[in-house]
């Protein structure tokens, strides 16, 4: 899903890579150089980080129209990038790559009002509240990293939720 939504039993659901903006810490200019040196999303794919931070605000322009409408409907928003400082592990928050895997958009996600923000690309379990938002983390990580134990992925982790056919849920994105 980039920049879609789709209903289900009651929920909606929105989807986007959410990019970063690279102003985490600040200094969006040496966080994007130093995503362009260092992170394979740059090497691997043919783009900038000029164009992600465009893409992230063309996502977060989306985000806002589709959250800001006044629906009453659950809302569960699904990302790659994280929306906080707090889903970077607290020994690496100040590390300017930090910026490449979230953005400063926690007044947002309190002022949006979805009831779940579930993203990637932390390799690290999380599970904390913005506002009257849960959001969440349980990656797998890559391969290599098992290895090394630098993923704390937990193989238990639950929503806790009940409401929603996660079977029909699943059929659906399959097709």
């Amino acid at each position: 899903m980039e920049n879609e939504s789709l209903e289900i039993e009651g929920f909606k659901f929105l989807g986007c890579t959410l990019w970063t903006d690279f102003k985490l810490l600040g200094q969006p200019h040496i966080a994007a150089f130093d995503a362009q040196q260092w992170m394979m999303d740059y090497k691997k794919i043919r783009v900038s980080p000029n164009q992600t931070a465009l893409f992230h605000a063309q996502s977060l322009k989306w985000l806002q129209n589709e959250l800001l409408n006044g629906s009453q409907q659950k809302t569960i928003v699904i990302t790659h990038h994280a929306p906080s400082i707090r889903s970077i592990p607290l020994s690496d928050r100040l590390y300017s790559l930090s910026a490449a895997f979230a953005s400063p958009l926690d007044d947002f996600v309190i002022n949006a009002g979805a009831n779940l923000w579930i993203h990637g690309h932390i390799h690290h379990t999380l599970d904390y509240q913005l506002g009257n938002t849960r959001v969440i983390c349980n990656p797998k990580g890559y391969p290599d990293e098992m290895l090394f134990n630098t993923v704390n992925r937990s193989p238990n982790f639950s929503l806790g939720c009940s409401k929603i056919n996660l079977g029909l849920l699943l059929a659906y994105l399959a097709d």
